[in-house]
This record gives structure tokens, sequence and C-alpha cells, in this order.
């Protein structure tokens, strides 16, 4: 088999990461282990300090998104015909908004996730509005468990050799170099 078809670390401390995920939801009695799990999968990384800033990103776009997908639902009832026709154009321009203000705030990494948990809440009209909210604060806290065990998993049981490896690069680099100008 060749080597990149072989099971290495990233494939198990992400699936490390969704075991911990299922683990606390099940002890925790959480309604479910899924999003903490893409939570997991998403932010992990090569290394600790790059799932931090994908963790980052996931919660800020998590909290964005769900926070104005309530706030849509909240005031869908002062809005003449919501459910009816006028969500099919308020939820594009309102994304397009979402995307925007990610950019804006210097999130790109943010966006994807952002629409994601948006279109979730306002497009799903079988929830009422106290279970919006729910639904809504619990995406961030599943969210934030997922990213929790990422940084856990990826920090100390597959610490990263990244520094090492590009110490090694510099001192290879720097013997060639040292070896050339000698001759």
């Amino acid at each position: 088999m060749e080597d990149r078809y072989k099971i290495g670390n990233r494939i198990l401390k992400t699936n490390l990461a969704v075991f911990f995920c299922l683990v606390f939801a099940y002890f925790a009695q959480r309604e479910s282990a899924f999003y903490s799990s893409i939570a997991a999968v998403v932010c992990m990384q090569k290394s600790t300090d790059k799932t931090i800033l994908a963790g980052f990103n996931r919660f800020i776009g998590t909290v964005i998104g769900g926070m104005v997908g309530f706030g849509v639902l909240e005031s869908a009832r002062f809005i003449p015909h919501y459910y009816d026709y006028a969500y099919l154009f308020m939820v594009p321009v309102l994304n397009i908004f979402l995307i925007w203000l990610c950019n804006v705030i210097k999130k790109p990494g943010s966006v994807v996730i952002c629409s994601i948990v948006f279109l979730s809440i306002v497009t799903d009209f079988t929830r009422d509005i106290p279970n919006t909210w729910e639904y809504a604060t619990s995406r961030i806290v599943d969210t934030t468990i997922g990213i929790i065990f990422a940084v856990i998993v990826n920090q100390f049981f597959f610490p990263s050799h990244e520094k090492k490896e590009i110490a090694g690069e510099k001192q290879a680099t720097s013997e060639i170099s040292e070896h050339t100008h000698q001759e």
C-alpha cells in the first residue's frame, strides 16, 4: 500500500476527538453529538495553533449566525407574510449581510459556518421561537465542546512536531549553505 493511503496521525487524532465528543454527549445526556463532532472534524488541523484558529473562526461564525438567525425568527411575526413568501427574499439578503460582516470583522474563516448556522435556523419552520433560542444556544455550546476536544487531542495526545521540523529544515539549509560557501 502506498504511504499516502496509510492511516496517519491526522485521521487518528480527528477521530479520537470525535470519540470524546460522543462520550461527552452520552454522559452529559446531550441531545446529540452531531454538532460537537462536526466541530471537532472541521477544527482539527496539523498543529494545535492552527486548530485553535480554526476553532475560533468556527465559534465566531456560529455565534453570529445563531444570533442573527434567532433575531430573524423573533422578528418574523412582525413582518407581513414572512412565512408565506417574504423569507424567500429576506434570507438571501441577510446571508449576504452575514458574509459581508464576517469579512468586515476580518474573519473570512467564519463565513461558511456563519451561513450554515443562520440557514439552519431560518429555513427550519418546525421550531417555535423558544425552541429556536434553545437551538441557537445549543449550537454554540456543542461547537465549543467540539473545539475544546480538538484542541486537547491535538495538544496532549498528538503534540505537533512542526517547530522541530522547521528547526531541522533551517539546520539542514544552514549546513548546505555553509558547505556551498566552503567550496
